[in-house]
């Protein structure tokens, strides 16, 4: 009884620590990686997982990252 309670009153506090998150919006660089990006909107998963992760025009240089799985989620 007093465990459950524990996790109930860690439960609430968790979720009343992170419910203003919620409402943000996308910060500078959301709006090129997930709106705009074309993997996401047209892209095959075969072309999400050959690209890199950002689109070309948002750095004229190779990204060092290598993350298919939030494209195809997303």
């Amino acid at each position: 009884m007093k465990n459950s309670l524990l996790l109930i009153i860690i439960a609430i506090a968790t979720i009343l620590v992170y419910l203003p998150s919620l409402t943000n919006e996308f910060i500078w660089d959301d709006h090129d990686i997930i709106q705009r990006n074309y993997l996401i909107r047209h892209g095959s998963i075969e072309r999400i997982f050959t690209s890199p992760y950002a689109p070309r025009f948002f750095s004229p240089h190779k990204l060092p990252y290598y993350r298919p799985m939030p494209i195809l989620l997303w």
